[in-house]
Formats: structure tokens, sequence, C-alpha cells
């Protein structure tokens, strides 16, 4: 799992953060299938946002 959560002090109080990872690739020849399929199990593995540009 990427990321990880914590506290930030702000105002004198506590706010719940996390820290979060970007990942950018780009990929040729690959199946609308394939790329149907991994984006589908991205988000099961937690993934916020998957985009792709034909």
């Amino acid at each position: 799992m990427v990321g990880g959560t914590g506290a930030k002090k702000v105002n004198g109080g506590d706010v719940p953060t996390e820290a979060i990872a970007i990942l950018e690739t780009q990929v040729d020849d690959l199946s609308p299938q394939v790329l149907a399929y991994l984006s589908q199990e991205l988000f099961i593995m937690g993934a916020y946002e998957v985009f792709s540009n034909p």
C-alpha cells in the first residue's frame, strides 16, 4: 500500500493527513481489454483515480 497517515498541527490542533503517490507512465500497444482490466485492479487495490488517454 502506498502512502501513510498521520496528523499535522494547524492553528494549535491536529489535522489528519494522508500521504499519496502519483504514478505516470506511457504504455504502447496495449489492448483496450487489458487496459480496462488493469484499471479495475488498480481501483481494487485502492487507487483514488485511474486515467487513460487513447
